[in-house]
């Protein structure tokens, strides 16, 4: 029994990391603007809430505006990207996170970060 576990676990490992390559390598050949229409972005979004989880990761709650929302399949437990299009933010412009929950137009993600990102409040953020 211990070896199926571990071949479900080697298998399982191995369709993660390519769902997460076909997805990076479709998200790199779109646009802003054709992630945003196919459902695989919310952009821009409002910061609703910050802070910090029990195990102290910390997290952020977005919304969208309702008017922009479409279709997507954020949902909980899935990977995601949060990231800044603002001129002034400086460095790495983007943090992986992972999808808290998603209800109607909002969305929290727990960020895989010590930290908040410096650039989470400058505006022009998004996730996808």
């Amino acid at each position: 029994m211990n070896s199926y576990i571990q071949n479900l676990s080697q298998a399982l490992a191995i369709e993660k990391k390519h769902d997460r390559e076909s997805f990076n390598a479709l998200n790199d050949k779109l646009s802003l603007h054709d992630k945003v229409q196919n459902g695989m972005c919310w952009y821009p979004l409002l910061i609703k809430e910050t802070g910090y989880t029990v195990g102290e990761y910390p997290y952020i709650t977005i919304e969208i505006d309702r008017n922009k929302l479409v279709n997507h399949a954020f949902k909980a437990g899935a990977i995601i990207k949060f990231f800044s299009n603002a001129s002034n933010a400086s460095g790495e412009t983007t943090v992986n996170g992972t999808v808290h929950y998603a209800f109607e137009n909002q969305m929290k993600i727990v960020l895989n970060t010590d930290e908040l990102p410096d650039w989470y409040d400058m505006g022009k953020v998004g996730a996808n």
